[in-house]
């Protein structure tokens, strides 16, 4: 069995630049999708730039935007800036 494994992976379309590449990027697609329905802690992170941006409170609570609380400084909203600025979509697959 682990030579008929070897010998299936071996092959030359396994080693192949293009397809390695494909398979990342269809991996990261494959995990941006699967975090679109459970993605709260992403919405914390954006909310927290755009609330620094707004020069509103970052830590009280906002239910309409994500259900948890915010305990990220005010440093962490330039980390997070440039996942936060671009679609949503973008942004879970880059973080």
């Amino acid at each position: 069995m682990k030579e008929r494994f070897r010998a299936f992976f071996s092959k030359p379309f396994w080693c192949d630049y293009r397809t390695l590449s494909g398979i990342w990027i269809l991996l990261a697609i494959i995990a941006a999708a699967m975090k679109m329905h459970s993605h709260n802690n992403f919405l914390i992170f954006r909310g927290v730039f755009f609330h620094a941006w707004e020069q509103i409170s970052l830590y009280a609570e906002y239910p309409g935007e994500y259900r948890d609380t915010n305990h990220y400084g005010p440093l962490f909203s330039l980390i997070i800036a440039p996942f936060a600025v671009v679609p949503e979509w973008l942004g879970l697959t880059i973080q």
